[in-house]
Formats: structure tokens, C-alpha cells, sequence
């Protein structure tokens, strides 16, 4: 489907957040991602972070020399790129788990928005959410606000980065994860 660019948000030197409109909703599901493709139909994964009726949010990190991170960076609002999807890359059952944990940097971040979005919403999921939210430096962490806006009694949210934590090491994981037996089913179910 092509896709016209509604907005461009810059989020830090390196790392914009791009809105398109959609001619169709997507109705995607928790944990799946859209592919942007180009002329010679090469792909790339981009998991939205916000999604409506009308489009859809994508954020996306520039590389140097990076193939789509470039194209991304030249299209003016207006411009339209291509996508497919949305496809569905791990199954999310609400319920299956106590709590599931997420360790996430950067813009690493946008599947664990994404599935939040959608269990915290869901009044039947009981499950409760646990991130780890890294990165080298506070302005790096650029799904922070989307994380913040769905703190709720279900979600614990975790921020650390390394000019303030140091780097993560394994007395953080430890103290911060849950243990592995917290599971209510076997997975995968």
C-alpha cells in the first residue's frame, strides 16, 4: 500500500519519528511490524509505535550509509513510500504469562509500545509488564514519553542509561526481571 508522509518529528540528531496516512486501517496485532519496500522490492521491518483508523507511526534511527534510513530521511512530507503488512512476528495470548518483561533500547523500544498499547487496553488481560528501558544517554531514550503515557498498577517501568546507571550488568537484570518460573503456561502455548 502506498502511504503518504503526514509528519516528520525530530527526536534526537539521529532518530526521527515519521506519521503516514493509510488508504485502509491496518488492524494490525500485538507484536507485528509493517515493511517498507522500495523499487527493486527490497524490505525492511518497522514495528508502529502509534496506529489509528487513518495511519499509522513508525520511528526510525538513521545509520550512516543505512539503505532505508536514508530514504527516510530524504522524503518531505507529502512524499509517499510503500508498504506491506502488517505481519505478525511472535503471538501475543493475554493471560499466559504473570508478567512479561521487556529488555529494550532506543528505538528497540517500539514492540514492547506496541504490545502495551494493545494488552493495558485489554480489560480481560491480567497480565502484568515489566520494562527495561537502556540507553546511552536520557535524550536517547525516544520511546520514553509513549512508555510514560501507559504507566498504569500493571506496568513497571525501568529507565536507566549509561552516563547516569553505568552499563547494565547482570545485579540489574537480576534485581529488576522477574524469575523464569513466574509463568502460568508452558511456551510457546
Amino acid at each position: 500500500m502506498t502511504c503518504r508522509l503526514e509528519s516528520v518529528t525530530e527526536l534526537t540528531r539521529d532518530t526521527a519519528r515519521y506519521r503516514f496516512a493509510t488508504p485502509r486501517p491496518l488492524h494490525s496485532t500485538p507484536m507485528a511490524h509493517v515493511l517498507a519496500v522500495d523499487d527493486g522490492n527490497i524490505l525492511r521491518p518497522y514495528t508502529p509505535v502509534a496506529e489509528s483508523a487513518t495511519g499509522f507511526e513508525i520511528v526510525v534511527r538513521r545509520y550512516p550509509g543505512g539503505y532505508f534510513s536514508d530514504k527516510f530521511a530524504q522524503l518531505k512530507v507529502g512524499g509517499a513510500m510503500v508498504f506491506k503488512g502488517p505481519e505478525p512476528t511472535l503471538p501475543y495470548a493475554p493471560n499466559t504469562f504473570e508478567c512479561v518483561a521487556f529488555v529494550c533500547g532506543g528505538t528497540g523500544a517500539a514492540p514492547a509500545v506496541q504490545l502495551l498499547r494493545a494488552a493495558l487496553a485489554d480489560a480481560t488481560d491480567t497480565t502484568r509488564f515489566k520494562v527495561l528501558y537502556l540507553s546511552r544517554t536520557a535524550r536517547d531514550q525516544t520511546l520514553r514519553r509513549d512508555l510514560d503515557a501507559l504507566k498504569c498498577d500493571r506496568l513497571e517501568l525501568c529507565y536507566a542509561c549509561d552516563d547516569v546507571d553505568g552499563l547494565v550488568d547482570a545485579a540489574m537484570l537480576k534485581g529488576f526481571l522477574p524469575a523464569p518460573a513466574a509463568t502460568k503456561t508452558p511456551w510457546p502455548p
